[in-house]
């Protein structure tokens, strides 16, 4: 039975990595199509759609980690890089797996590339790695995590985090265009 059980969890987990695979193919492609037929895509439908397409991913990693932690609270988050006002580089919450309180979307706020996670990807880690938070209260105090006021709101919601850079190449370099959180309520330890 305990092979059986591992076989099975063996094969869910290859089976949703698969399909991540073909997601991101695909939708890649398109909104590659959709943004090159010469139609006038406004930058707020581009947002919406990729919204959307972000959230159905987070719901397929949420899936995936879930299988290959063998953990039942996990949750995805996904910031990107947004340029604001004087070209300042801040991180936005695009999406979140269904298991976060919707209501996180009110009080969000983005993240500059100086603060927190982004600041120690983009400046510690040379946007590479992984981070792994068991205590975010002293990750904040370290200046390692930026307390936000979702936090506070939601202070049950996320116990411990592990959050890897994504990343884009452009000609000959690397940015960080985004961190992709795994989190989970409980006091787990991501190994």
């Amino acid at each position: 039975i305990y092979l059986r059980k591992r076989t099975l969890r063996s094969l869910n987990i290859k089976y949703y990595l698969h399909q991540l695979a073909h997601q991101i193919r695909d939708k890649e492609a398109e909104f590659y199509k959709q943004t090159n037929q010469g139609e006038d895509y406004s930058k707020l439908k581009i947002e919406e759609q990729l919204k959307n397409y972000l959230h159905q991913l987070v719901e397929l990693l949420k899936k995936y980690f879930k299988l290959l932690l063998n953990q039942k609270h996990i949750e995805v988050a996904i910031r990107l890089a947004s340029i604001e006002q004087e070209n300042k580089v801040v991180y936005k919450t695009y999406a979140r797996s269904s298991g976060l309180n919707p209501r996180r979307q009110k009080y969000s706020e983005p993240i500059s590339k100086d603060e927190g996670i982004a600041s120690v990807f983009r400046n510690q880690k040379g946007g590479q790695g992984v981070l792994i938070y068991n205590d975010i209260k002293q990750a904040s105090k370290e200046n390692m995590y930026k307390w936000t006021k979702n936090d506070d709101k939601f202070p049950n919601e996320i116990n411990t985090i592990m959050v890897v850079p994504m990343n884009a190449w452009d000609k000959n370099s690397m940015d960080m265009i985004g961190l992709l959180y795994v989190t989970s309520n409980k006091n787990i330890f991501f190994v």
